[in-house]
């Protein structure tokens, strides 16, 4: 049984990747400011995305260097913080609370987020070494 699609060159592969890649940190930008809002259920919602995203870029980057993408909610914090300065409402930050900026927090939290990339990029790789070699074994069955 033959494929409908022709085999896809190794430059168009990199290409959709990179096109993944960069979807999937806008994603993690978004996610990453609406964290910090004050209503609780899209904070939630926004966290359990953002570690979603994180994972999701281990597994598509695949390489250990991947979890320098995690520095991008640092970037997420500060927007989160300059919403919050100017006074917009969804970043408006409850009077229940000592109202202080996030960016700080989320710089002592950067290593747990990273580790969760490297999650990723560790599944990728058992993944990578499962399909090489149920390959290798159904090489070595034709022969």
């Amino acid at each position: 049984m033959t494929s409908a699609r022709p085999p896809r060159s190794g430059e168009e592969v990199a290409t959709r990747s990179r096109r993944t890649t960069a979807l999937l940190v806008t994603g993690l930008l978004a996610c990453g400011v609406l964290v910090f809002a004050d209503h609780l259920a899209l904070a939630t919602a926004a966290a359990i995305a953002t570690l979603g995203l994180l994972f999701a870029l281990g597994l598509v980057d695949g390489r250990l260097r991947a979890v320098l993408w995690a520095i991008v909610l640092v970037a997420s914090a500060v927007i989160a913080d300059v919403l919050w300065w100017v006074g917009w409402a969804p970043f408006d930050r409850s009077e229940q609370y000592e109202a202080i900026g996030q960016t700080p927090f989320v710089v002592i939290v950067l290593p747990v987020l990273m580790v969760v990339v490297a999650a990723g990029v560790a599944v990728r790789a058992i993944l990578r070494r499962g399909v090489l070699r149920s390959g290798d074994r159904g090489a070595r069955e034709r022969t």
